[in-house]
């Protein structure tokens, strides 16, 4: 995979390939950022022919087109549909979290004056709703006026820009996310109809369609989690059981129980009372389940893990994505190896399912363990050159909260 072809796939996906007739709804099924206002005339544009300005207005206007604030407060063009899928499916319901995704200002302000920042969000949502009942259009400087006459003014800190207090920025856009607000072509404020909120992990999906081939690293920090070390690939297979010489991730150290294995032909072949369905303590060994029943920590593919074994993976701090990225993709976190060839920090464990043959012509323990090797085996441990593709996968996890 080279820079070229994967350029060209994302063309392909966000159909900037070629100009195409259809929808507009479907020109937009991957947002187009509209932060500076005709950046997404320009970019559904260039998806669909013939579009002039009158007739994107037109759809805006009537809703066929969805112009709003999505979860980072940007303003996008969406596909009706949507609008609950990249506004409130993706909004923190924990109050912790919900701090950390709204920003600094917001939560120095509740903390200030001891308000929930669930609290918070809820209130100005109320009022944004309120402000817009009946069919109300309203402009920036309105909408703002409106909210002033209905949050409390703990909520409102001083804005040196435009000389008043009003909401704070990035807590009236999230406020505009939960109202399912939209804007109309003349940039106005107005409730939008943003039907049923779907599960989060569809706009995991459509971040991996959209924009994949992604790095492991870029999407786990756009997913708030982090990368796993290698010590906890050890920890999530033996648990606080001594281990056993040789020991695969079921707890022992044999394969002959195991009835879900890998077979010649590198399908997945399940046998007997191979069902994931019954899984329990004493079934783990026929379905190649660890200690804490994690399914394929041998016998599927190559496991990238942060390593001991190189300076850059030892200075690894184990802090958490925040959803934000760098340029094509990349993590922000410092403490992160870059992955791929660059700088190491990155080692494979548990086995992957290829090139058995050249495996086998190489020696008896390669032909053994592959594709199913003990937790100890680490011979890819500290080599973190693997390029992208089906031999090797990633678990991006993340810390537990040790006061819950």
């Amino acid at each position: 995979m080279d820079a070229e072809r994967i350029l060209a796939f994302r063309l392909a996906r966000v159909g900037l390939a070629g100009r195409a007739p259809g929808g507009l709804a479907g020109a937009v099924a991957c947002p187009a950022s509209d932060f500076h206002r005709d950046a997404g005339l320009l970019a559904v544009s260039a998806r669909r022919r013939r579009l002039t300005r009158a007739a994107y207005d037109e759809a805006v206007d009537a809703g066929d087109l969805v112009v709003a604030h999505v979860v980072r407060g940007a303003i996008h063009v969406l596909a009706p549909d949507d609008l609950a899928l990249y506004g409130r499916a993706l909004v923190a319901t924990d109050d912790d979290e919900l701090a950390k995704q709204i920003g600094r200002q917001f939560t120095r302000i509740t903390t200030e004056h001891g308000i929930a920042p669930t609290a918070a969000l809820a209130e100005v949502t109320a009022a944004t709703k309120d402000a817009l009942a009946g069919g109300a259009a309203l402009g920036k400087v309105d909408l703002h006026q409106a909210l002033r006459e209905r949050v409390r003014p703990e909520l409102m800190p001083w804005c040196k820009g435009c000389q008043s207090h009003h909401v704070a920025p990035m807590l009236w856009r999230y406020a505009t996310v939960e109202a399912g607000a939209r804007l109309d072509a003349g940039r106005r404020y107005r409730l939008g109809r943003p039907g049923r909120t779907p599960p989060a992990d569809e706009a995991v999906r459509r971040f991996l369609r959209w924009y994949g081939p992604a790095r492991p690293g870029g999407f786990a920090d756009w997913a708030g989690l982090r990368p796993m070390t290698e010590l906890e690939f050890t920890k999530a297979a033996r648990g606080p059981a001594d281990p056993v010489a040789s020991d695969y991730p079921w707890g022992t150290s044999s394969k002959a129980g195991l009835l879900r294995r890998v077979g010649p032909d590198d399908d997945l072949v399940q046998a007997g009372a191979a069902d994931e369905s019954r899984l329990t303590d004493s079934t783990r060994e026929a379905l190649g389940a660890s200690y804490y029943w994690v399914m394929d920590l041998a016998g599927s593919v190559w496991e990238r893990a942060v390593t001991i074994g190189h300076p850059r993976g030892r200075a690894f701090r184990g802090t958490h994505g925040d959803g934000m990225l760098r340029d094509y993709g990349l993590a922000t976190n410092d403490d992160w190896p870059l992955g791929d060839h660059e700088a190491g920090g990155y080692g494979y464990r548990g086995g992957g399912h290829y090139e058995r043959e050249r495996e086998r012509a190489r020696s008896t323990t390669a032909r053994e363990l592959n594709p199913h090797s003990p937790v100890e085996w680490r011979n890819y441990g500290s080599w973190g050159g693997g390029p992208r593709g089906v031999a090797y996968g990633f678990r991006a996890v993340r810390t537990a909260d040790a006061s819950r």
